[in-house]
């Protein structure tokens, strides 16, 4: 990152000012904040490198619950099954709770109901011990169905049945734009999810949860093929 691109990051940060002294002052304040991001070994370096790095797939949120031991959450998921998780319930870890990062995921796990769909981003997070070994680590996750008790997984916002049974008010028209694809990868079951991430990480379409237009039809028609297997 070169100085002058340090700048104009900071003049756009401080916004639009007719008191110019206090405006330079905003901007002088800011460049050492915004250069101090940059640097590799800063914490918004490593998160965002930890994202940009993270395995990502589907998977079934299960439950949640204290480590005490590294002071993480210890969230139980369900995904595909593999050689170490034959049953396809495998645990993977919150950051830790003494930095912002681990706070935020804390606090956004308490929203979460058994069976939701949850989007992960998954990294191995090197351990300071003796074995020096390395856990699986959220990086970033994101809830993409609701589900209550009894009831099947819904978008956000949606409710009744498509038919407007009595009681229920009938479902709004379908989503405009890109939140056509999470409504999509709501209606599939939790294997047709993963199969679809899996071709979504293969024709390297990252952003699939909120795909840009030009990406939208191939997620919904890859979505659709997997829905009809």
């Amino acid at each position: 990152m070169e100085a002058e691109q340090i700048v104009a990051l900071a003049i756009g940060a401080a916004g639009a000012s007719e008191d110019v002294i206090r405006w330079k002052g905003r901007v002088n304040g800011l460049i050492p904040q915004v250069a101090a991001m940059f640097n590799e070994k800063s914490p918004q370096m490593k998160q965002a490198n930890n994202v940009l790095n993270a395995s990502v797939f589907m998977a079934e949120y299960v439950s949640h619950a204290l480590e005490e031991s590294s002071q993480r959450i210890m969230v139980t998921i369900k995904a595909e099954p593999s050689t170490d998780y034959p049953d396809g319930l495998e645990p993977i870890r919150t950051e830790m709770l003494y930095n912002a990062i681990g706070k935020r995921q804390a606090k956004a796990l308490e929203e979460f109901e058994p069976g939701d769909s949850i989007l992960i981003w998954r990294y191995m997070d090197e351990v300071k011990s003796k074995k020096g070994r390395a856990v699986r680590t959220l990086a970033h996750f994101e809830r993409l169905s609701f589900k209550t008790s009894g009831a099947s997984p819904t978008p956000r916002g949606r409710t009744g049945s498509a038919s407007g049974s009595p009681g229920n008010p009938p479902s709004p028209a379908e989503p405009a734009g890109p939140n056509r694809a999470i409504a999509a990868l709501n209606g599939l079951d939790t294997a047709a999810k993963i199969r679809a991430v899996a071709r979504f990480k293969t024709e390297g379409i990252a952003q699939f949860a909120h795909p840009p237009a030009e990406q939208l039809d191939r997620v919904l028609a890859i979505i659709a093929e997997e829905k009809a297997r």
